[in-house]
């Protein structure tokens, strides 16, 4: 699948499967065309080239169902029926509560008066909103907000659940309550499509992770088959008493210049900053590291070696 904006190529090229049950996360920088293929795929943007199909159970004339692809741009109206999207941007309205909204898309949706009932109240629940349905939506609190969102877009009871950056403006513990939800929602048998720039969230959530760069599909596998293929080294992360690292890092890429393949001070577990090495001989750099701190003075309080994160495996591009 392609899609140009003017003379700005987005897509180019575009092909990949999504599996029935399973989690996938689109990875890419900001601007790399996450929301434009989503767009796509749900028939808010025709492409240039290509198309999308999804698969369907057809009933035959014996009383036996056979697999049939379709595609969105020809059973479009079908296909509306079978995904649920929620935007980055909510879709509800401000003025009504939880409940009015979720009443409002479901008879969009045609439900019936008792299958409505029941989707209602089993979201309810599921996004832990029962106490808050005679809020306004506008009254929400950021996260109420985003499971609102996705209410709305699961009260028909879609077989699949497009999410754009599900967790994008919202704070450490409320990004953590979504993925949660996500999982729960998974775990009804929904198969998810969701895009972030979160990468370690996305390999703690989903089954695959493709990499969208330069509007093409890089890369497509498990979290674990994408870090054997990106990580070329061993993570070391270190925590020194002082926490001065800038002269250590340079000492220690001045020595191991061929064998360092990134170095970074983050903000690790406890607020406490750290220094992350990415290496091919950790050993002997391990041992470096202890002559050196001890040198300056400073004391180790916490030296190991990790299997690099999917974050990690690619620090070095």
């Amino acid at each position: 699948m392609s899609k140009t904006f003017g003379k700005l190529p987005v897509l180019k090229g575009v092909s990949f499967s999504l599996d029935e049950g399973e989690i996938l996360g689109i990875m890419g920088a900001s601007g790399a065309g996450k929301t434009t293929l989503l767009s796509c795929i749900i028939g808010f943007l025709k492409p240039d080239k290509g198309d999308v199909k999804y698969l369907v159970q057809k009933k035959t004339q014996n009383g036996s169902y056979a697999s049939e692809f379709r595609s969105i741009l020809k059973h479009g109206r079908e296909f509306k029926e079978f995904f649920g999207f929620a935007a980055q941007t909510p879709s509800f309205y401000d003025n009504m509560n939880v409940l009015e909204n979720l009443r409002y898309f479901g008879k969009l949706y045609g439900l019936s008066s008792d299958t409505l009932k029941s989707n209602i109240t089993l979201l309810l629940d599921l996004m832990s909103l029962s106490d808050s349905k005679q809020m306004l939506a506008r009254n929400l609190s950021g996260g109420m907000k985003r499971r609102l969102d996705i209410a709305c877009a699961l009260i028909h009871n879609p077989k699949l659940l497009i999410l754009d950056e599900p967790t994008s403006d919202l704070d450490p513990l409320l990004i953590e309550k979504i993925w949660d939800l996500i999982r729960r929602i998974n775990k009804t048998g929904t198969t998810i499509l969701l895009s972030s720039h979160l990468v370690n969230d996305l390999e703690r959530v989903c089954s695959r992770v493709a990499l969208l760069e330069d509007g093409m599909i890089k890369e497509i596998g498990s979290p674990v088959e994408l870090r054997e293929r990106f990580s070329r080294g061993h993570k070391i992360i270190l925590r020194t008493r002082e926490g001065n690292y800038d002269s250590l890092i340079n000492k220690v890429e001045r020595k191991f210049k061929q064998s360092i393949l990134a170095s970074k001070v983050v903000e690790g577990h406890d607020d406490l900053v750290e220094v992350v090495f990415i290496c091919n001989n950790p050993l002997e750099l391990m041992n470096y590291i202890e002559e050196m701190v001890e040198s300056q003075g400073d004391e180790i309080i916490e030296l190991g070696l990790k299997n690099p994160s999917l974050d990690q495996a690619f620090l070095h591009d």
